[in-house]
């Protein structure tokens, strides 16, 4: 299979609808003005609300997956859209590398869905039917948490890579 980059966000605002972008400088600590601000409600305690909410820095989606998913890929939340996958295949992607020209990604987990992704990101009306959807036909997970293993530069349209890491072996 041909994977590509196609399609790339930043959310300046974590949880909202974000902006698309043609090409990404990856950091170590993901894309830079990526979910720089976070919006706290009362109904959160106080005390806490400091450093990042999402797990990883990134978060990868597949055109396959997102066919499956059957909506708008925004309730999704990714950085990086790969283009050229079939169906479900990302299911497999955990634990592997994504190389794209000098950058490399590292995919760490299927990501566990929250209520924001019942959020229309245009109207900001709920449908809490779009978790239960993905909780019934995807185990409540859909898309990759994600890191930089190697920083770099990438852009829509960039060829993708897929790689199983070496192992490395410890010196005894």
């Amino acid at each position: 299979m041909a994977l590509t980059i196609a399609g790339l966000w930043r959310y300046p605002v974590t949880s909202l609808a974000g902006e698309v972008i043609d090409e990404a400088k990856l950091t170590p600590h993901g894309i830079p003005g990526d979910r720089m601000v976070y919006v706290r409600g009362p109904e959160v305690a106080s005390g806490g609300g400091t450093g990042l909410f999402d797990i990883l820095p990134l978060l990868v989606a597949t055109d396959g997956a997102v066919a499956s998913f059957g909506r708008d890929i925004r309730r999704l939340r990714p950085n990086i859209l790969i283009g050229g996958v079939d169906g479900m295949a990302e299911r497999e992607w955990e634990g592997k590398e994504l190389h794209v020209g000098t950058a490399v990604i590292g995919l760490h987990s299927l990501r566990g869905r929250c209520p924001m992704t019942t959020v229309d990101p245009d109207l900001i009306t709920r449908d809490p039917e779009v978790l239960r959807d993905i909780g019934a036909r995807f185990g409540g997970k859909l898309a990759l948490n994600a890191w930089i293993v190697r920083p770099g530069v990438v852009r829509v349209g960039d060829a993708v890579q897929l790689v199983a890491p070496t192992p490395v072996t410890p010196i005894r």
